[in-house]
Parts: structure tokens; sequence; C-alpha cells
């Protein structure tokens, strides 16, 4: 017996194996990873990076290893990997770390106050609606309870006046424009619960709302953008507090009034936002469900054509219900809460299509949950949370951003 049980334990046969995320995206500044071999044998890494380190080198069975990445200098990005391979296993395990190249300019952004919206409001959409020189500030909460007002800004005069409210008053929603119409879709309708797939539409001509098909995934905080007429909606969670992230993502067609289903996003999230640039879209930080709804820093951009996501270079500090917009091939990424309660200022910048994020001008006031937008050159911030929860409070600033992009 004895003579069976040594045969059988000299016959496991060896294995090794990189746990979690292989691949990672990072900043030109210097900085470190950690990964996670399991294994059941002697392992060795080798790399033939010099802006690489790590440690320990070698080892036998389970370990958790140390990478460390120098400053890139170059105005390119660069990509290398550390191969692990393991006595009696078969092939070679890869880490894969690329680093975004050194930025060749900077963003900087002058904020001004500008007149004050005529109720303090939070939780709005990420995106606010520009039609007829005018920008929609559309529902939202105050914070105790959802609201249906619609408040036009004319940011010539500085001024502001009212619209038809919507049908249906909600919080968390999306709202998108397309040719000259204004589309709400889901978020919450009451002050906490489950979320709506209700859609209503605005025609300012005739400053009437009008109902529409539902989406077919109901969302609180779920991103959204237009391109060439259609309007994409990602991720989102089913109620709030309590309800599960989703990462589902749907387009309607504004001329057909119909839905149809694309590929998810690759992780469920919420409380994020998303822009566009160069007909990709991006899916921005928010909350992520696989890390029990903590801070994400991840960056994640669609291809229209191949309906396919990947991975892009995340941002410095992850944040949820932040707000950004496009400013030519920017993307300006403004406040948010930086933890589950830390509320802030700051502000990035995605460049690059996606392969670089660099710091901007923080705003003047630290916001979440408001919209933005930008038009006839500048960026236009309003309202948002002015506090932590679970009792918050709301904003009624406004502040105008002019950026300056400055080579070095």
């Amino acid at each position: 017996m004895f003579l069976v049980i040594v045969l059988v334990g000299a016959c496991k046969p060896k294995n090794l194996a990189i746990t979690g995320q292989k691949t990672f995206f990072v900043s030109w500044e210097a900085g470190s990873l950690e990964f996670e071999i399991e294994s059941n044998t002697d392992w060795l890494i080798t790399s033939t990076a010099d802006w690489l380190s790590y440690s320990p080198e070698s080892g036998n069975g389970n370990a958790i290893i140390s990478v460390e990445y120098s400053e890139n200098a170059d105005y390119t990005s660069r990509n290398s990997a550390l191969s692990v391979n393991g006595t009696g296993v078969d092939g070679t395990e890869f880490f894969s770390v690329t680093q975004q190249a050194h930025p060749s300019f900077t963003a900087d952004i002058s904020w001004t106050e500008k007149a004050e919206m005529p109720a303090e409001i939070c939780f709005l959409p990420p995106s606010a609606s520009v039609v007829n020189n005018e920008i929609l500030i559309i529902g939202g909460a105050n914070p105790d309870e959802p609201l249906n007002t619609v408040y036009a800004y004319d940011p010539q005069a500085n001024s502001w006046s009212t619209r038809a409210s919507m049908i249906d008053a909600r919080w968390g929603h999306a709202a998108n424009v397309v040719n000259g119409k204004i589309y709400v879709m889901g978020g919450c309708l009451t002050s906490t619960g489950d979320a709506t797939s209700k859609t209503e539409v605005y025609d300012p001509a005739l400053d009437e709302w009008q109902s529409l098909s539902n989406m077919p995934t109901p969302r609180i905080g779920a991103g959204s953008c237009v391109v060439d007429g259609k309007i994409y909606i990602m991720g989102g969670r089913s109620a709030d507090p309590g309800g599960d992230y989703n990462n589902s993502m749907e387009v309607y067609d504004p001329l057909t009034n119909r839905w149809a289903s694309l590929s998810p996003v690759p992780v469920a999230m919420g409380y994020h936002s998303s822009s566009v640039v160069n007909n990709t879209i991006y899916a921005i930080s928010g909350t992520d469900v696989e890390n029990n709804g903590q801070v994400e820093t991840h960056v994640y951009k669609y291809n229209i054509e191949t309906d396919i996501w990947s991975g892009s270079v995340p941002l410095k500090q992850g944040r949820w219900s932040l707000s950004t917009c496009t400013v030519d091939s920017l993307i300006i990424c403004m406040g948010g809460y930086t933890s589950t309660t830390e509320l802030a200022n700051l502000v990035e910048v995605i460049t690059n299509n996606g392969e670089m994020v660099i710091g901007g001008t923080n705003m003047l006031y630290k916001r979440a949950a408001f919209s933005s937008c930008y038009y006839n050159g500048k960026i236009y911030v309003f309202g948002g949370t002015a506090s932590s929860p679970p009792i918050y409070g709301a904003r009624n600033n406004v502040e105008e951003g002019v950026v300056v992009i400055t080579e070095e």
C-alpha cells in the first residue's frame, strides 16, 4: 500500500498558471503592479525589457510577483511581457504591460462661474443636451425626489428659462440629441427603487414630450452616446440601492423606433460616463460589480464596425458619477466620487485614441452626478451633488471652461 501511494504522488502532473488579469495598460509615469502565480513546480521569469523589473525572479509553488516599471520619456508607447516557464510544464505564461507615451502637450482649462441654475439639482444625465443654441438640463433630483423639470440655458445671454416638463420625473437617466430632438431613457422614477425602461422624446419646435418604445433593459446610471444618428447605451444598474450591475449594450434607431442588442462591455459597470472620438465609443470609469461596487479606473473602447470592445489606458484616478465630454479629439473627464464618499473636482484628459491620460485643470467646485457638454468652443458643467452619501446635497453652480493646448 505504501508503494502505491508513493507512485501515485510521483505521477502528479506539473502545472503553472498566472491567475487574474494578464494584460495591463499603464501611465507613462513610473509605477508598480502585482500578479499571482499558481504552481506546484519550479518556475523562472524572464524578460528582455530594461524598463520592467520584477521580484522574485524564480521560485517554487504559489507566489505573488511584484513588477515595477520606469517612466517612459519617449513620445511613443511601449509594450513588453514577462515570460514565466515551469519545470515539467509545456508552454509559457505571459504577463503583458503596455505603457503610454510621454505626453507631448498640456491641456489647461480656464474655468469661470456663470449664471446659476434656477434650482439645485443632482443625479442628472452625464451629458447635457444642446438644441437650437441652448443647453437643456433635464430631470434629476432635488435630491429627495425625482424631477421632471426642464431648464434651458442660453450661453450667449448667460440666462435661464423653462421648457415643457417631461412626462415622467426621473433621475440617473440618459439624455441624447439626434436630429434636433432629445431622447431620454431609463433612470429611476422614485427616490429609490427599481430602474425604469421608459423612453421619451422632446421636440423643441413644439415644446412637447412623447413616449416611445421602452428600452429592452431597465437601467440607472448607464453610459450613452450618439454615433451616426443612433443612440448607444451600455451598463447601468437594475435598482438603487442594492441592484445588480450589467454589461449589456443596446442601440436605438430613432428613424425606426427600434432597439437592437450589441456585444456587451467586458465588465458589468454603472455610474460611468461615455464619450465618442472618431466614431469610437469609450466607456469610462464608474463602479464595477466584479470589485464589489468599488470605484474603477478602467476605460474600454468599442469599435462600431467590428462590434468589438477592447481595453484602453485607464484613468489615473477612478471615479463614479463622473461626467465626460469630447473636445476635438480629447475626452475631458470631470468630477465624480473618487471613493465611496469622497467628492472631487478632478479633471483628467484622455487622448491619443485612448492610449494616453494626462492631467487637466481642476474645476472650481467639487461635484458628482452632474451634466456637462462642449458647445461653441467651451465646456459647460451644471449642477450635481455637493456632499457625500448617504446625505446628499445638490448644486446649482454652473462653470464654463476654455481648453488651451500647449505643445512641449
